[in-house]
């Protein structure tokens, strides 16, 4: 069972136990978990567009509930790696691979993302 709220230690515990679905290699910096360089690399363009004022409102690992959880099934949710406000536009982004941008899995999420929030998921 997962805690609600995980220290640093437990989830750098947590991770290194658990082999990343795609190979990518995660690390820590600054105290935070990345799951990819790619990922941590979009983090730092998007904090100098921040900075130069280009976006507001920038959040990492927002989640979405896109079915809730009923008696024979789990969750059914979404975790976006980035969200912010862009010329007053709500943007959900998430570092993909063009592998992981193929698979029926993700598609579904990402249909299901603009079903039910009228949301667009951009990748990069």
């Amino acid at each position: 069972m997962k805690p609600e709220k995980w220290t640093p230690e437990q989830y750098k515990a947590h991770i290194s136990k658990k082999k990343n679905k795609m190979n990518a290699k995660g690390f820590w910096k600054n105290g935070v978990y990345w799951h990819s360089k790619k990922e941590f690399m979009r983090y730092l363009v998007l904090l100098d567009d921040l900075k130069k004022g280009f976006i507001t409102d920038l959040e990492r690992q927002t989640k979405f509930v896109i079915v809730e959880k009923n008696e024979k099934e789990r969750a059914w949710t979404y975790k976006a790696d980035f969200t912010y406000k862009r010329d007053g536009k709500y943007v959900v982004e998430d570092v993909k691979s063009d592998y992981t941008r193929k698979l029926p899995a993700y598609i579904n999420t990402r249909k299901m993302m603009k079903q039910k929030f009228n949301i667009e998921i951009y990748e990069t």
